[in-house]
């Protein structure tokens, strides 16, 4: 933020979510989790640039700084996260993710855009649970 403030340049901050990990835990144990956390994070940080920052939050939240990095951007590095998937004793696990960005804005703490990235991460996982919802059922 320091430097982004400093060079007035961007900085963007990513927060991710996977989805439904929580059912993938009871249904197949904490092992087939770790998996899918690790495949995440090593795909997360084989596609970042050398300057971004890749930070497991906890649980199964991770955060990416993108200095000098246009949001218009975002949307390109977030289609080359995907697909993620496993495979668990045999059983292919999309390992699927929801997320949020928000641009630093000079005047704001960095909780601040903490908070702003994960509003925007929280409403992007909204739509994607109704989006799910509205599916039609194939026979």
């Amino acid at each position: 933020m320091s430097r982004a403030r400093r060079r007035k340049s961007l900085l963007t901050l990513v927060a991710f979510d996977l989805n439904n990990f929580k059912q993938t835990n009871d249904r197949y144990g904490h092992s087939a989790g770790d998996l899918m956390l690790r495949a995440f994070a090593r795909k997360l940080t084989n596609r970042r640039r050398g300057e971004d920052l890749v930070v497991r939050m906890g649980g199964d939240e991770f955060l990416l700084l993108l200095p000098e990095c246009p949001p218009e951007q975002v949307p390109v590095l977030l289609e080359r996260l995907r697909p993620c998937e496993v495979n668990f004793k045999g059983v292919r696990l999309l390992v699927e993710f929801s997320s949020g960005l928000a641009t630093y804005d000079s005047a704001e703490t960095a909780a601040q855009l903490l908070e702003r990235a994960d509003l925007a991460l929280y409403a992007d996982k909204r739509a994607r649970k109704l989006q799910q919802q509205n599916q039609p059922i194939v026979a």
